[in-house]
């Protein structure tokens, strides 16, 4: 019998609802507090209670605000209710809760307040915004006024008291559904709450039946539309546990509920729910982006009632991302990883796929050049933020370094020959970044100059056991009126020098100047290491004054300046400085070459200006002829040729200031391919060949050819007087191995 009237009023409902299809909205809650407040408000702050047929919170706040939810996620609705003492307080619609923050609830808020009405939109529950079309009121404060509120599409409408024309409107695209939630900052009360939906789009509802504490039936009030699966049923509140029950469908509208288990202590009402447990359509999407850009993630999920999210970082719960999407904004290395979201509602929770945060490579902090001293240790280093493992190249005067891969290059007790232009290329998977060349610049020692009582002292500090050559003038203008004062070795760090040839109390005393040189000491030598067989001439320009270079090669061939060039530091000890202008040179003399098929040149060049030419010439005669010849031109390249002038090869060596940069140049007229007769090292490396080689319209010759041999820097018959810096000048009579070469450029201008 029971059976049957309950049948009875599921049919008489479907009726309803067919019959209420044709109209605006149906009411799919209703609660006039005349028996409590019902089951589904959520009395999230503020503690809620229901009295004498009205609703109110007990503790008044606004930060968090004082509400009380309903579990719907609307889109549009209507919502009728009565505010009795109207002073403070309001509606919040399309809302959604925001545990923890400084509102903790974000939404439309409809503000009533004191005859005064104003929309305020509140997002992510951290703050009330501007107050937005306010208006007067057109009822009085401490009344007791009856609201119907439209909310369709962006737009909200407030009427009060029966008008058709709205109090107040509000056009906002911020959120598009949510619940809703009561809220009081004052002693007001509500009452008579009823909201109703478009007739196609709420979800459905119903009333449960308690007897003796069993819930043993359930009366559908609404059986909504469009179900394509069978929603879950959730028996909660009412002071027992254990009721279950499920849906009937038929046609897309929820027609009845079948009660599984009566359950047992329900002394109140229970609310029952008909829904759904979260389901993802659309997964968050990995995605890659520069540091400092904004990275976002999205999600899309169906269920009913309102649904939660959570998102983290690497299985970290990420504080206040509790919405739908996820903007990381200034993206540095810790925002890197692995992204989930878990929503969740009362019928279950979901699990988002992974979307992962990658970062293209970013030099964090760049290398930018440094400062060594000669024989100290000296670390290179970069800080690169990116994805994944990041790998690390490090490059000398555009050479890659043999294992120099990590973050720090140590430049472990650092020479001279390590001074020129470092960069450093960082990787990761997604691609990679160049930190531009940076100077290093080496320098022989720490020195201070003071006074020890008159006399002048100096205070270097250097590497216990090296050598220093101290010089001094008087005259700075004349770069040849430097005088070596003396030759100290360090036997501690830090050591004084005083120049006891110098009185500072003497008014007859001219001005002094001093400058530290490495010494003869600290070089290595080349030892069994450095190629001698087939050595014919090698200048290790260690003199340091004076108008000839001796050759250290044994062969006797004793090099003559012209015009007094300059001596100044050099790669090892001393080096040479031509000047164009003042037609400058160095004569080695004959090398005996002639007729030879195999020739290797070694010079260190130094560049200050990028119109010098470094020019070494081998078998200068009258005409447009040169034995052999090696030019570090002014156009970013090196040119190698034998034979007639356009005959040779041309490479890659662009222009580096200020720094020592090491050439060889290997002839082989044995090779049958004109392209194999000339290569040229850079600082022991292979030089890149220029794509152009038009300059190299003549085959370059098979010998050197039947003429004198002279051996000259910067000087030849046919391009004349050229400025730049040579040092550690060697010539052989054959051809040098890749490794041979290697051993030459780690020598520096030491020599054998």
């Amino acid at each position: 019998m029971k059976l049957t009237k309950i049948l009875q009023i599921v049919a008489l409902s479907i009726l309803g609802v067919g019959t209420v299809c044709a109209q605006t909205f149906t009411t799919i809650f209703t609660d006039n507090f005349d028996s409590g407040a019902s089951p589904l408000w959520g009395n999230d702050s503020g503690s809620w209670v229901a009295s004498n047929g009205v609703y109110y919170v007990t503790a008044p706040d606004n930060f968090p605000a004082a509400v009380s939810s309903l579990p719907f996620n609307l889109t549009d609705f209507t919502l009728d209710l009565d505010i009795n003492g109207v002073t403070d307080g309001g509606i919040f619609l399309r809302s959604t809760p925001e545990p923890g923050t400084a509102v903790g609830i974000q939404g439309v808020l409809l503000v009533l307040n004191a005859g005064s009405e104003w929309f305020d939109v509140v997002t992510n529950g951290t703050a009330y915004g501007p107050q937005l079309n306010q208006v007067t009121a057109p009822y009085a404060a401490g009344s007791n006024p009856h609201f119907h509120i439209e909310v369709s599409g962006n737009t909200y409408s407030v009427f009060s008291n029966g008008s058709a024309t709205p109090d107040d409107t509000l056009t906002t695209s911020v959120f598009t559904s949510g619940g809703i939630a009561l809220y009081s900052n004052s002693g007001q009360t509500f009452d008579n709450v009823v909201l109703q939906v478009p007739t196609n789009c709420g979800p459905a509802t119903a009333t449960p039946e308690v007897v003796n504490g069993f819930v043993v039936g359930a009366t559908v009030t609404y059986g909504g539309c469009g179900y394509t699966n069978t929603p879950l049923v959730l028996i909660q509140s009412g002071g027992g546990t254990g009721a279950t029950a499920t849906a009937v469908v038929s046609s897309g509208v929820v027609v009845g509920i079948t009660i599984t288990d009566a359950g047992i202590g329900y002394t109140n009402t229970p609310a029952v729910l008909i829904g759904s447990a979260p389901s993802i359509t659309s997964e968050p999407q990995s995605v890659t982006v520069n540091a400092g850009d904004n990275a976002s993630f999205n999600v899309t999920a169906t269920g009913f009632p309102l649904m939660s999210y959570q998102w983290s970082l690497n299985g970290t719960n990420i504080s206040g991302a509790t919405d739908n999407s996820l903007t990381v904004s200034n993206v540095v290395q810790t925002n890197l990883g692995t992204y989930a979201v878990v929503i969740s509602n009362a019928f279950g929770t979901t699990n988002s796929d992974d979307a992962i945060l990658s970062m293209y490579p970013v030099l964090a902090v760049p290398f930018t050049g440094a400062v060594g001293y000669w024989g100290e240790d000296t670390p290179l280093s970069v800080q690169a933020w990116g994805s994944g493992p990041l790998s690390y190249q490090w490059f000398d005067n555009g050479a890659a370094i043999l294992n120099a891969t990590n973050q720090t290059l140590d430049l472990s007790s650092i020479q001279f020959t390590n001074a020129g232009l470092y960069s450093v290329v960082v990787s990761d998977p997604f691609g990679s970044v160049t930190n531009p060349p940076e100077q290093v610049v080496v320098k022989p020692a720490i020195v201070s100059l003071q006074l020890s009582g008159f006399t002048p002292t100096l205070t270097i500090q250097g590497v216990t056991g090296y050598s220093y050559i101290i010089q001094s003038t008087a005259d700075l203008s004349n770069s040849n009126s430097w005088v070596t004062m003396t030759n100290l070795t360090l036997t501690q760090r830090v050591q004084n020098w005083m120049d006891t040839s110098v009185d500072a109390s003497s008014p007859s005393n001219s001005q002094y100047f001093y400058q530290i040189l490495p010494g003869q000491q600290a070089a290595t030598g080349g030892g069994s290491n450095f190629p001698t067989s087939g050595l014919v001439l090698f200048a290790k320009f260690s003199e340091g004054s004076g108008n000839t270079v001796a050759d250290s090669s044994g062969n006797g061939h004793t090099g003559y300046l012209t015009n007094s060039p300059a001596w100044i530091p050099g790669v090892t000890y001393y080096a040479l400085n031509f000047v164009s202008a003042s037609q400058q040179s160095a004569g080695f003399g004959d090398l005996n070459l002639a007729g030879s098929n195999q020739c290797t040149f070694s010079i260190w060049m130094q560049k200050t200006n990028p119109a010098d030419i470094g020019l070494a010439a081998l078998g200068c005669t009258s005409g447009t002829y040169n034995a052999i010849f090696l030019a570090w031109w002014d156009d970013g390249y090196v040119y190698g040729g034998v034979g007639f002038t356009n005959a040779g090869r041309v490479f890659d060596a662009p222009y580096v200031a200020n720094t020592w940069v090491h050439f060889v140049m290997v002839y082989d007229g044995t090779q049958l391919e004109n392209s194999n007769r000339i290569n040229i090292f850079i600082n022991g490396v292979p030089a890149t060949p220029s794509p152009d080689q038009s300059w190299a319209q003549t085959p370059i010759s098979t010998s050197i050819g039947m003429v004198s041999t002279n051996f000259s820097l910067s000087w030849d018959s046919n391009e004349g007087y050229e400025s730049g810096r040579y040092d550690g000048v060697g010539v052989w009579n054959r051809v040098l191995s890749a490794a041979e070469i290697q051993q030459v450029y780690s020598n520096a201008a030491a020599g054998p």
